[in-house]
Formats: C-alpha cells, sequence, structure tokens
C-alpha cells in the first residue's frame, strides 16, 4: 500500500488530494477543491490554503507532500511568488511540461476505471485555461497518442468575446471554433472521451456519469441567461470559474460533436499523477 499526496495550484483554484494505491486500485483518502483565482491580491489566502492541505495530508498518513503548479501557470510571477510562500509548508514543489501532465492525466483517470468498463480505447481531454490536450490509448497504461490545440477556458471565452452572461450567438461561434480547431487533430478512434476540468461536479450534476451531445445542449440550456454571480451562487465556485463554466460546456460540446464520443466529466487528481510523473513515461507518438 503506497499513500501518495500532492497539492495542485491552477489559475482558478487549489487541490488538495491524498490518494491510496492498492493492488486492486485506488482510493481517496482527502479530497478538497478550493476556488480561488491565482493572483497577487490572493497570495495569503492561496497560502494559507495550500498550509491546511498539507496539514490535512499529513494526518491522513501522507508521507512527502508536494505542490503542483499546473502547466497554464509554468514560469509566471505568480507561481514564483506562491512558491516563496508556501515552500516551507511542502517537500517539493514541480511544474509539469503539458505533454507530460495529460500523458499521467491519461493514467490517472483511466486507472480507477479499467478496460472492463471503458473498453479497449479511450481518449482521455485534459481542459485547462490556455490549451486542451488530448491522449489515447489502453486504460491503466500509458498513452499511445497525445495531442493538443489552443482551446483553452480563456482563450475560448476571450476569442468569442464573451459579455457576462454570453449571449447565444457568443456560445455557438465558442462551440464552432473549438469544434474547427479539434477536427484538424487525428487521434485514434474511440467512443468514450474522459474529460478531466475542475467543473466536474456540476457536469455531472447536469448531465449524469455520462453525458450526450444532447445533455450537454440542456447544460448549456441552463447556464444560459444567468450571470456569473448567479451561477457563483448555484455553484459554490468563485466568480471567475463560475464565469468560465459557459465555455467549459461548449468545449464539451465541441469534443462530443467532433469525436461523436460519450463524454465523462473527471476531476483531477494530482497525487496520482504526481505519483505516475515519478515514475517517468514511455515513448508516445505525437500529434504535429
Amino acid at each position: 500500500v503506497l499513500v501518495h499526496a500532492a497539492i495542485e495550484n491552477s489559475p482558478s483554484a487549489v487541490r488538495t488530494r491524498v490518494s491510496e494505491f492498492r493492488a486492486e486500485g485506488v482510493d481517496d483518502l482527502v479530497y478538497r477543491f478550493v476556488p480561488v483565482r491565482a493572483s497577487q491580491a490572493n497570495l495569503d489566502r492561496i497560502a494559507a490554503i495550500v498550509a491546511d492541505g498539507a496539514d490535512a495530508a499529513r494526518s491522513a498518513g501522507a508521507g512527502p507532500i508536494g505542490l503542483v503548479f499546473t502547466p497554464d501557470l509554468r514560469g509566471t510571477r505568480i507561481a514564483r511568488l506562491v512558491e516563496r510562500r508556501v515552500a516551507p509548508v511542502v517537500s517539493g514543489i514541480r511544474s509539469l511540461e503539458p505533454g507530460a501532465q495529460i500523458a499521467c492525466r491519461f493514467m490517472a483517470a483511466t486507472a480507477k476505471l479499467g478496460p472492463e468498463e471503458l473498453g479497449e480505447s479511450i481518449g482521455v481531454a485534459g481542459l485547462g485555461h490556455s490549451s486542451l490536450g488530448i491522449a489515447t490509448g489502453r486504460a491503466g497504461e500509458a498513452p499511445r497518442w497525445i495531442g493538443s490545440r489552443p482551446i483553452g477556458l480563456d482563450r475560448v471565452a476571450s476569442r468569442a468575446r464573451f459579455q457576462d452572461p454570453p449571449t447565444p450567438v457568443q456560445l455557438d461561434v465558442a462551440r464552432i471554433a473549438s469544434g474547427k480547431s479539434l477536427e484538424t487533430m487525428q487521434p485514434p478512434a474511440f467512443e468514450t472521451l474522459l474529460v478531466v476540468s475542475d467543473f466536474e461536479p456540476t457536469l455531472t450534476e447536469l448531465c449524469g456519469v455520462r453525458a450526450s451531445v444532447d445533455d450537454l445542449a440542456g447544460a448549456l440550456g441552463w447556464v444560459l441567461g444567468r450571470t456569473s454571480d448567479e451561477l457563483s451562487a448555484v455553484t459554490g465556485f468563485d466568480r471567475h470559474l463560475a464565469r468560465l463554466l459557459p465555455a467549459a460546456i461548449t468545449i464539451h460540446q465541441a469534443l462530443a460533436e467532433t469525436f461523436e464520443a460519450t463524454v465523462v466529466p473527471v476531476s483531477p487528481d494530482p497525487a496520482a499523477e504526481a505519483a505516475l510523473a515519478e515514475l517517468g513515461s514511455t515513448g508516445t507518438a505525437r500529434d504535429a
């Protein structure tokens, strides 16, 4: 039995996860998700959240507790400022490059389900703020193919000039543009696509565990006309993350439509991903 812990800092949240790895699979011992925008104004709050997460991880029996910055924060000034604040309470700090993260994300997301539930070929999409990565392969193994496109939450919302709330025309523009970018990818065929993002709880509540194109259209109808303040009150997200929920749904729609796949919303598991990163990765075919 191995207990592994990691705290992930993304542009919009701090996530603490402690996972227990057994021969039979992976169990969660601690899971905390706190929406908070990565900004200089929130430095004290981020440091406090990381410290609380580290304490909770140690109480659960975790040894070394690492802080992981998502690729969106890699090399940024805010990451350096956070690192200085939290260095005393964590055992190490790392930032994966995008290809390595989606490979680890693929293995972590599929390990809990396995080929019996997912089939022989599965896709995993990691939805970030500046880009989207896709990996395909067999569940629980290293991915055989990886690709990425600049279809991140902030980029999609910015390019479609989202208002608050976005108009139906702006949402259509975002979905169509995302679909055109995804069409340039040629991953091996898959029927089910796990989409890893901060929005999993809300999307699962709106669409169920497995979401079709129609399910996602219904979810978009639910957010249509709601301001970020209204969405924040319902979802518990902070205003910045709530404002990106419509963009997240349109990207999920574009993925389902482009690849004719059933979408399964999944939450990130930074503890499992960090453990896999330490083991290294195998050779993987990459999209141009």
